[in-house]
Order: C-alpha cells, then structure tokens, then sequence
C-alpha cells in the first residue's frame, strides 16, 4: 500500500479534502420531499435570504443559467439553475433522489463540465476538479481512514502537518481525547477502515483534514447518513463551529440542524423549488412548515 502521506488524493475527484467522493451521491432510504400540494412558491433569486452585509461581495461559487443532461436522459439533471453561495455562507441543499442534488454537486467541484451556463469560484471561471482541489473540501457519508497511522490519515490534507499541529487540530474536533487513549497517540494505527474509530469519530477525523488543507468552501455530502441523532448532531455542532468562516454547502436528506444554517434551498426537478432563510421559510411556507412537521415525526 502507498504511503498516504505521499498520496493526498484519496479517489478519483482531486476535490476530495476530507473523505472519497462517489460516483453520485444519493438521497438516503425514506426521504421524500412533501409534495406541493399549494402554490406556496416565492419568487426565487440566486442571492434570496443573503445577509446584505455581504451584498457586493464576490460569490464563492456562482452558477449562471446552469444545464446539463447525462448522456442517454430524456431531460436535464438540473435546467437553468443559478445560485450563489457567499463568502461564509451556511447553505442547506435538500431533495428528493433524482432531484438534480448529485449533479449540482458535480458542477461545483468541476467532475462536471455545464451544457450551457457559467459556473465561478471566487468570481473566476471554473478551472476543472483537479486545480479546484485547494478550493473546494468534500466530506462524504462514509470518509476513508487508511489503515495507518492517525497522523498519516491527517496528512492525506497536508503532508506536513507535524504531531503538534495534529494535536491541535485534533482537539478543534472533539477526539483529542479519544486518540489520547491510543496506546501510541497520533502514531497509532487505526485499522481497516478505520475500524477502530466509530463513525462519528470517522467524521471528525474527515473534518480535521479539511480545517488542515484549509478550503474556503466545503461541501458536506450526506456527511450524517447512518449515525444516532445523537451523535449526528454532535458532529453537526463541531463541524459549523469549526468551520465558522468557510463557504458551507450541506446537502442533507433531513431537517437537523437546518436552524443554524443561513438559507435553505430546495431542489425539485433540476430547479429550486424553496430557497430563503429557515425562519422566513417557516413563516411564509406551508410547505417548509410540513417538512418541519414530516421531519420531527408530528405529520399526522
């Protein structure tokens, strides 16, 4: 096996900081978008719910009229869609599977190239998934752990992280504790796949990568599918707090968490159905407030 201190891309994608990308994520089992039963729609704009404070500023990611179709689909994965994402904005992305979520994703890292439309980061065209990788940081539903060392699992983001600097970085994420019982600390083997972390701990670890490579925008990619709602909202709370002043993109398939979080966009048939802020949208969405009602198990 390679040294994963000389190897720092951990799949295919280069924009893959804190965990390994899948051929298309999708929605976890037994999500659904409640239906749109009214016309409850507000007119959408890109930059709807944006704190004006950061009115002017240039757009960590901007998508202009964005389309595109797979090869062999009747329809586009997502058709005219634009949207920006703001220097430090939190964004919540949600939709039913096959909604455009995946797709929308891709174009962001660059593993897709748009039909028609302009994607930007920082206000520059998009330079391709491979010279994105220092912009752009990726945490999956299941991050990769190599079986090796915690300190070479830590410098799969940065080879020169020193054991110093992975204590402390450790520590941003909550398992400093947890790796101080490693018989060995930072130099202890964690195991196939990690095996001798727990999942939220695997998730923390993937959040130390990105705080290391240190990417202005970070997409967190169904980060949460599989643990308790205990710990996931324990990672949650680590995650936003660390990366309190990065561009945040969270495509979730539920509603935990989506207070904290400055807008909220809903993707439906390649287009955003809902975007606002969550308080607005629970104000003046019926919709959203059934969501809300679906996702806490109150929906009679």
């Amino acid at each position: 096996m390679q040294n994963p201190a000389s190897a720092p891309e951990v799949s295919t994608s280069k924009a893959v900081v804190g965990g390994q990308v899948s051929a298309g994520a999708s929605a976890a089992a037994g999500n659904e978008i409640v239906p749109n039963t009214e016309d409850d729609r507000t007119p959408l704009s890109p930059d709807r719910g944006v704190d004006s404070d950061l009115a002017g500023t240039v757009p960590a990611v901007r998508l202009r009229g964005v389309t595109f179709t797979h090869v062999g689909a009747l329809r586009p994965a997502v058709a005219g869609l634009s949207f920006d994402l703001m220097p430090g904005e939190k964004v919540a992305l949600l939709g039913r599977s096959g909604a455009g979520k995946s797709t929308l994703l891709s174009l962001i890292r660059g593993d897709l190239i748009p039909g028609t439309g302009e994607v930007e980061l920082f206000g520059d065209p998009h330079p391709g998934a491979d010279a994105a990788c220092g912009l752009i940081g990726v945490i999956n539903q299941d991050p990769h752990v190599f079986n090796t060392t915690v300190l070479d699992n830590l410098r799969i983001a940065r080879a020169d992280v020193s054991e110093d600097e992975a204590w402390r970085v450790l520590d941003r994420v909550g398992l400093r504790e947890r790796i101080e019982r490693f018989p060995e600390g930072v130099m202890s083997v964690v195991g196939e796949e990690g095996h001798l972390l727990s999942g939220g701990e695997r998730h923390r670890l993937a959040l130390a990568r990105i705080l290391l490579a240190d990417t202005p925008i970070v997409v967190l990619d169904e980060p949460f599918v599989g643990l308790d709602p205990a710990t996931e909202g324990s990672v949650l709370d680590a995650v936003l707090d660390a990366l309190a002043d990065r561009s945040l993109l969270m495509v979730t398939h539920h509603l935990q968490g989506v207070e904290r979080m400055d807008r909220v966009a809903f993707l439906e048939d390649g287009q955003f159905a809902l975007m606002g802020m969550p308080d607005d949208l629970a104000r003046t969405s019926a919709r959203y407030r059934r969501l809300l009602a679906a996702d806490r198990g109150l929906a009679g």
